[in-house]
């Protein structure tokens, strides 16, 4: 006969700190290799998703986001955004560091760790969109079926 034991949680030994938390609940993992252009000064999706349900409204979601990218030559910057649901929650700008090859210079990849407070414990989807600084010059990301990745974490709060 198998035994199984299950907690609504742990406390440390010394109990959790005044203010305290912190503790991992689950993790989720989103990923995506689809090469998205865009040359459009509006928001696009980057194909990056990734939905968490929250145990409890009183936690926060921890999320850890890496996008691959290229940048064309002419194009000065271009951006990305957090978004839960249909709510920004973060903007991130990438202009650093490419390097020239031959029809677009390649960018090295934009990451982002970011501690968000949905307040519900419904599900809630978060996702990355982009964009091109400069109207009518091409971005990519997942170039060459690089991989982007997403990863959720609900932390007590």
């Amino acid at each position: 006969m198998a035994s199984e034991l299950r907690v609504d949680r742990i406390i440390p030994v010394n109990g959790v700190p005044t203010g305290g938390g912190g503790g991992v609940i689950q993790t989720v993992y989103g990923s995506t290799n689809s090469e998205v252009t865009s040359s459009s000064s509006t928001y696009s999706d980057t194909g990056l998703t990734a939905t968490i349900t929250p145990i409890s409204s009183s936690n926060k979601v921890l999320i850890m986001a890496n996008i691959a990218t290229a940048l064309k030559q002419n194009a000065t910057y271009f951006r990305v955004r957090v978004m839960r649901g249909s709510t920004e929650i973060a903007k991130i700008d990438d202009g650093t560091g490419y390097t020239n090859n031959s029809n677009f210079s390649t960018g090295g990849s934009i990451s982002c760790h970011i501690l968000d407070t949905p307040a519900t414990n419904s599900a809630t989807t978060y996702k990355l969109q982009f964009l091109s600084t400069s109207n009518g010059d091409v971005v990519k990301v997942q170039t060459n079926s690089a991989t982007s990745t997403i990863i959720l974490q609900e932390v007590s709060g």
